[in-house]
């Protein structure tokens, strides 16, 4: 979120993807019967949907046309991403991937800090008032 209430697209994508990702699962757990928490986020989507698709018809200069797919297909190629980003993260932990992401990351922190780049950061002191 950006300050002074606006939303930025990709803020706005994040949370379709999220909602559209838990009703998803909640189809092929729950079959037809959307729990109340689903058809919320359907809801939430929907006018943000609408939003981000009128403000890309706009950049685009013309009307986008409808594009229809069948709900079976889209739950099928769903769970085969989901399986495949299942896998692909498994392998990744095997080879030891997360170990050498974080040795990466402090070589790196440790290289800007020699060449004087690292923001200091403001440690922020929580006061309680009794």
């Amino acid at each position: 979120m950006v300050d002074q209430g606006y939303t930025t697209f990709g803020y706005m994508k994040m949370q379709m993807v999220v909602a559209h990702g838990g009703c998803c699962a909640e189809r092929v757990v729950f079959g037809d019967d959307v729990t109340d928490g689903g058809k919320d986020d359907l809801e939430k989507i929907t006018k943000n949907d609408v939003v981000l698709l009128h403000a890309i018809e706009t950049d685009l200069g013309k009307q986008l046309e409808e594009f229809e797919c069948k709900e079976q297909d889209v739950l099928s190629d769903i769970t085969r991403i989901f399986n495949a980003s299942r896998v692909a993260k498994m392998k990744l932990m095997d080879e030891g991937f997360d170990e050498k992401a974080k040795e990466r990351k402090k070589q790196k922190m440790r290289t800007l800090a020699e060449k004087g780049l690292l923001k200091k950061r403001n440690k922020k002191i929580k006061i309680s008032i009794d």
